[in-house]
């Protein structure tokens, strides 16, 4: 059945809301990491997950436990995600923090400006809340999707 533009502009709507989604409800904790960074660190177990979703997620990490010449403030993790191979992604960036740590102030500032330009971002405690913000961005790239083959299909019936 076919849609109305306004109903595909309002499914893109509808987007944008679901990318203020709280990371923190990712459900049960998993058993903590003794550190963040280096062999077996929980950003190596995200790094891990992350491949593993490869060709839907591209990924870039922030190698701080190696010497570096990153911006103080770099964010762990960023990349997109999508539903599908072909299909626009979604931008998506996270910190990697240990139970009862905070982000910097540039840390913060970093996050900021993912989110202000229309990522989805998040400081994350464990791989359940890093896949959590992954599964968003898929399902905000489902949502697009779709939303846009509605308009296509409207848009190509009129001028048929």
């Amino acid at each position: 059945m076919p849609i109305s533009i306004a109903d595909g502009i309002a499914m893109m709507e509808r987007c944008k809301i679901n990318r203020r989604k709280n990371v923190e409800q990712a459900g049960p904790s998993e058993p903590e990491f003794s550190k963040e960074v280096g062999k077996g660190g929980l950003q190596d177990a995200i790094d891990k997950m992350l491949a593993s979703m490869r060709p839907l997620v591209w990924h870039k990490r922030a190698r701080t436990d190696r010497p570096h010449t990153l911006p103080v403030g770099t964010l762990d993790f960023w990349g997109t995600a999508t539903c599908a191979p072909h299909v626009p992604g979604v931008a998506w960036s996270m910190e990697c923090k240990m139970k009862g740590e905070k982000p910097t102030e540039e840390q913060q500032a970093d996050l900021m400006g993912w989110n202000v330009a229309g990522a989805l971002t998040g400081v994350v405690y464990n791989v359940q809340q890093a896949k959590f913000i992954i599964e968003q961005a898929m399902s905000i790239a489902r949502e697009r999707k779709e939303a846009m083959d509605a308009v296509n299909a409207v848009w190509n019936k009129t001028n048929e």
